[in-house]
Order: structure tokens, then C-alpha cells, then sequence
């Protein structure tokens, strides 16, 4: 049986995907992230959907708009228990939430289903869905990178975190990934709500911004490459910085600049006693490689999986 939006305790529902989720992640605040959305589900704000096995929850599913990006709805799907994951109940769910999307014409986009299994895999492709998937990185800062900063080329020009031009940046930094298979981390269509997401970028949304290793360089009045870094808070002793944005525009790009813009951002995080830095790429990044020749190694159980279509 399907119910849609029904009074549900869904802090009980959500509590075996939470702790999985604090497993994978523990210097998170998971919990702490999942508390607005089951606050919204428990008041029917959001659209909702469960299956039932007798009088007991097997499956549900949820729906939302993003708060930063007004081209896509984001969803969930998941199973109380694995064993409830069948081909007719995956399918059930994925038609609702797809049907949500067309109707308000907007992308969905779908994280991993939770207790899914490989049955889940397998239904999401004969529906049409693309995979995107990102992996942690993470490199331990030791003294060899005390090192003399490399100088950039007197034509590049180094802009203050605090002058930046908002415009400029958004639209250098969506050029850097247009066509390739990070656009979806994007709005593609709306350029005021690019612009508004790079704000929220530099406000802190992701973490403090360490201006001191956060390095943005002009050419001629454009923006053609940046390396942003952010304090990360954790509950270790570890001192840890988040490379939260590497780019190079297309006309610059296998010149050896994003190499300097990485290393010199890494010194810089070494000299304030920094620990490590870690960072999320997508398997089909071509940076991927230049973060390996450096030294970043993956963390092979922190990945970062949705489907979109």
C-alpha cells in the first residue's frame, strides 16, 4: 500500500539511514543536517510517499526544492530494511518522484537509495538516470611543503577575496566547467542564481573562507583562476582546510596554472599550521590527476553518489 503525506514519525523512519550515514561520515554533523528535513516531513511541508509491509514502514520517499539552485528538486528514496527492495517498489517510487519533477519542469536529482542494494542500480539505469559520482581526497601537509611560493607572471593579477566581483567570478567559474561532467553542479540555465550561489560561497555556506590560501588571479580585468579554500570544523585535533574550488578558464588551461594556484594554496595552508586538506572530485575530472601527482590519496569509503536526470 502507498500513502502519501500521512502523519508519520519520520525521526523513526529516517533513524537507520541516519546512523548509516554518521558510520560513513562521523566528523559530521549528520544528525544535526537531517533534523530540518524530518522537522518539515512531520509537518507535511515537503511531498512524501511510504510503502507499507502490514502495518510497517518498508519503503518512503521524499521530495524538496533547492535552496540555492532553481533548476532542480532533489529526492529520496530509501528502505527500512534491505530485504524490502524490490524491482515493483524502486520502480513505484522513482515514477512519483519523476512525474514531481516533470510536472514543475524542473532536473531531479537523486541521492543513493538507501538499502537499495544492486537491484536499485540497475532500475535507475532502465529509467534513464545518470550517475554522478565523487570521491574524498585527502592530503597530510608535511614540512616539504614549507617551501619558496612560486611567483606568477606579472600578466596575472591577484584579486583580494574582499573586491572580488561577484559577477566575474560566477561566470569564469561556470565557463571553466561547461560541457563537462561537472556542469551539473551547476545552474545552467539561471545566471542571477549562479551569482547568488557564488555570494553564499564566499558568506561562509561551506566553511570560513581562509583568505590567506584562497588565491584568485585576473588577466586583463577577467577572472581566469581561483583556489578556494575553507576551515573545516571537526571533532579531532586535526587541522583541517577544504579545497573547495579549483579552476582555470579554458584559454589557460595545460599551462601549468592550476598546478601553481594548488601548490601555493597548499604552502600557504602548511605555514598556518595546517594538517591536512581534503577536497571531493568526480571520477572524470581531468584535475583528478594533478591532485594525485601532488600527493592526495583517496579515501576509498567516502564517496559522494546521485543520480540525475
Amino acid at each position: 500500500m502507498e500513502l502519501n503525506n500521512v502523519k508519520l514519525d519520520w525521526a523513526q523512519i529516517l533513524e537507520g539511514e541516519i546512523k548509516h550515514m554518521e558510520f560513513l561520515y562521523p566528523e559530521l554533523p549528520v544528525r544535526v543536517s537531517y533534523k530540518s528535513i524530518i522537522e518539515e516531513l512531520n509537518k507535511n511541508a515537503i511531498p512524501s510517499r511510504v510503502i507499507l509491509n502490514g502495518i510497517n514502514v518498508a519503503a518512503y520517499s521524499f521530495i524538496k526544492e533547492s535552496s540555492e539552485l532553481n533548476d532542480r528538486l532533489y529526492g529520496s528514496i530509501g528502505f527500512t530494511d534491505i530485504a524490502f527492495a524490490t524491482d515493483e517498489r524502486i520502480s513505484n517510487l522513482l515514477s512519483w518522484l519523476v512525474s514531481i519533477s516533470q510536472n514543475r519542469k524542473k532536473r531531479l536529482m537523486l541521492n543513493k537509495i538507501f538499502n537499495g542494494g544492486e537491484l536499485s542500480e540497475a532500475v535507475l539505469t532502465r529509467m534513464g538516470f545518470k550517475k554522478f559520482e565523487r570521491n574524498r581526497m585527502q592530503l597530510y601537509l608535511d614540512d616539504s611543503f614549507l617551501q619558496i611560493h612560486r611567483n606568477f607572471d606579472e600578466q596575472f593579477i591577484p584579486v583580494p577575496v574582499d573586491r572580488l566581483d561577484m559577477v566575474g567570478y560566477a561566470d569564469s567559474e561556470f565557463k571553466s566547467y561547461v560541457g563537462t561532467a561537472d556542469e551539473i553542479l551547476f545552474n545552467s540555465k539561471d545566471r542571477n542564481q549562479r551569482i547568488e550561489f557564488v555570494k553564499s560561497l564566499f558568506k561562509g555556506k561551506f566553511g570560513e573562507i581562509i583568505t590567506d590560501s584562497s588565491i584568485i588571479l585576473s588577466f586583463h580585468g577577467q577572472i581566469v583562476g581561483s583556489v578556494i579554500t575553507t576551515h573545516q570544523q571537526t571533532f579531532t585535533d586535526v587541522k583541517t582546510a577544504l579545497l573547495l574550488d579549483l579552476f582555470v578558464t579554458p584559454e589557460f588551461k595545460g599551462k601549468g596554472l592550476g598546478k601553481m594556484l594548488l601548490v601555493n594554496s597548499l604552502i600557504s595552508l602548511r605555514s598556518m599550521g595546517y594538517d591536512q586538506c581534503i577536497l571531493w572530485v568526480s571520477e572524470t575530472n581531468p584535475a583528478r590527476s594533478l591532485y594525485e601527482k601532488i600527493g592526495f590519496r583517496s579515501v576509498s569509503d567516502m564517496k559522494e553518489i546521485f543520480y540525475h536526470i
